[in-house]
């Protein structure tokens, strides 16, 4: 990383920071952390578009609006440091996702075995009854 450029531990320390420095406004996007400050009277969408980021993840929101290529190169210049181990929201939903699976009975154990059973069953009254009639 260049010069001037930090590593914060958490989402937390980026929005304690942002309340440390009030006059700029420090958004994070994936594990970047960026100051728009200076972009914000410039950004397309105007201003608006910005209440509610300050200090805050706005990789759903940024991504959702489907920004060019060009914003994002823009952003680049706007980069003061990044999150470790920072996972993006989407990664953060696709993580409780698959926890929720996780936990989530499948298919197979709550109706796969008792059916595989019950096949297994009838198989093998078929297999007796065919042999007594035989006998």
């Amino acid at each position: 990383m260049g010069k001037g450029k930090q590593t914060f531990a958490s989402l937390a320390a980026v929005e304690a920071y942002q309340a440390e420095n009030p006059s700029r406004h420090i958004c994070v996007y994936e594990d970047k952390v960026i100051d728009v400050t200076d972009f914000i009277g410039e950004h397309p969408g105007g201003p608006d578009s910005f209440d509610d980021t300050k200090g805050k993840d706005i990789t759903e929101s940024f991504d959702s609006v489907g920004h060019s290529g060009f914003a994002s190169e823009q952003m680049e210049g706007m980069i003061i440091g990044t999150v470790a181990a920072a996972k993006s929201a989407e990664e953060e939903r696709k993580a409780r996702e698959a926890e929720v699976a996780a936990r989530r009975p499948s298919w197979f154990r709550t109706e796969g075995i008792p059916l595989l059973g019950g096949l297994v069953a009838a198989a093998a009254v078929y297999m007796w009854v065919a042999r007594r009639q035989h006998a």
